[in-house]
């Protein structure tokens, strides 16, 4: 139960690592920093009572190895950075409150519990996780009006052996599960994921997570944010055609999530083909711009004759019209299939 005002280390002489054989830390403050560095801790470093909220302004671990329990709950910490390290057994860190969280080239051979844990900036790098991996209702990043990169939780060339749990987490500054190793789909079950400062790949993976156990329907959300970042990335790639048929896509039914987009489309072409019909019969558009009369009839014959040999469409074209008819052919068959498409989609099992 001591309150430590200066920086608390170890100290390793002759480069020997030193064996710590048992717990050392009951219920402690540590006001500055607390660093660890190649030593081998046999029993539980912390052993702390439970439901006691204290303070690390900085826990460094370099090059330990961890014999027994891992445990530390309920502390505010500002720093927390874990190089080279080894745990052996089970690690908990359940219900902490962190401003940065960065662990590389560490390994995890147990289990690793982080439940109800909040990370400002959040990375693990280089890192191996054997045995189940639970984030479950974690928050990573922060508000802020701006996008910032740095606050995205970001999992680089992390290896995840096993089964990894993010329900109802909640990912504030967006995340990155581009570059992850993954050898068992994770578990998004109602979490939030930002899509700012996340990519294409996260959502992918979300996507299939859910697509995987057969909650298509949640997977259908990841599927629309998918893209939208597919979208972000054809603009910047600056590849025109791409972008206008996925713009397209995103309007007539947003991205197959809406039938009821199509069906006001539909709806709305049915009645301009409908007044089309009527002004060719009554001959309204040549007797609105007589001089263009000529022109327009030498273009339409050419148009109607090509479209008047497609088969087996040819069939239901109008005669004198059958260009136009074939245009909303082609359009009416879309906004069916982007019907169906999004109905499909709402009641899959």
């Amino acid at each position: 139960m001591c309150t430590f005002k200066e920086s608390v280390s170890t100290v390793v002489e002759d480069y020997e690592s030193p064996d710590l054989d048992n717990s050392i830390f009951s219920d402690s403050i540590f006001e500055k920093e607390l660093n660890l560095e190649n030593v081998i801790i046999k029993n539980r470093l912390f052993n702390n009572t439970e439901y006691k909220t204290l303070t690390i302004k900085k826990l460094n671990l370099f090059g330990c190895t961890f014999n027994d329990k891992f445990i530390l709950n309920n502390y505010l910490i500002d720093e927390l950075h874990c190089f080279d390290s080894h745990f052996i057994e089970k690690m908990e860190f359940k219900k902490n409150k962190l401003q940065f969280f960065e662990i590389n080239n560490t390994n995890f051979s147990k289990l690793v519990d982080c439940y109800k844990t909040s990370y400002h900036k959040f990375q693990i790098t280089k890192s191996i996780f054997y045995d189940f991996v639970n984030f479950e209702e974690c928050e990573y990043g922060i508000i802020t009006k701006q996008k910032d990169k740095d606050y995205a939780a970001l999992f680089l060339y992390a290896t995840m052996m096993s089964f990894i749990n993010f329900r109802k987490a909640y990912f504030i500054s967006g995340l990155d599960l581009a570059h992850i190793n993954l050898k068992e789909p994770p578990n998004f079950l109602s979490a939030t994921v930002s899509p700012y400062n996340s990519n294409r790949e996260t959502f992918r993976i979300i996507k299939y997570s859910f697509d995987k156990v057969g909650n298509y329907i949640e997977a259908n959300k990841f599927y629309e944010m998918e893209m939208l970042k597919l979208k972000e990335e054809l603009k910047i790639q600056n590849k025109r055609s791409e972008y206008f048929l996925l713009r397209l896509y995103e309007i007539t039914s947003n991205y197959g999530q809406s039938y009821v987009r199509p069906i006001i489309f539909t709806l709305l072409f049915s009645l301009a083909y409908w007044f089309l019909i009527i002004g060719y019969e009554h001959n309204i558009l040549y007797s609105i711009y007589q001089p263009a009369n000529h022109i327009l009839e030498t273009i339409s014959n050419v148009f109607n004759g090509i479209s008047k040999h497609i088969m087996p469409i040819s069939k239901v074209l109008k005669d004198g019209m059958e260009f136009l008819s074939l245009i909303f052919y082609i359009t009416f068959t879309s906004f069916i299939w982007l019907i169906i498409l999004a109905i499909k989609r709402s009641t899959k099992r």
